[in-house]
């Protein structure tokens, strides 16, 4: 699960409270004795983010490669829009 700290808060708040939505997350725990610092340990270093920065995170956490592996994105290198939406059905049409 990710925390976020929102500009102007006192305190982080799940990815739940701020998307609005209760949805499943999957884990597999790390082997006994892994350590925090070890590569798949699900345990990431605080990330503040600048100004036009953003956090990418996949929607397979166990297999995606997104923010928590390559870090922050910036606003110039993000090149398209949402036109029509898919996925959830229930959301299905233009955003």
């Amino acid at each position: 699960m990710f925390f976020v700290k929102v500009p102007g808060a006192g305190h982080f708040l799940t990815e739940f409270e701020v998307s609005g939505r209760v949805y499943e997350l999957g884990a597999t725990p790390a082997p006994e004795g892994w350590s925090d610092e070890l590569p798949l340990s699900d345990s990431y270093p605080e990330l503040a983010l600048g100004p036009d920065e953003y956090f990418l995170a996949g929607d397979d956490r166990l297999a995606s490669a997104d923010s928590r592996v390559w870090g922050p994105v910036g606003r110039d290198r993000l090149l398209g829009r949402v036109s029509f939406r898919y996925w959830p059905f229930a959301r299905f049409g233009k955003p």
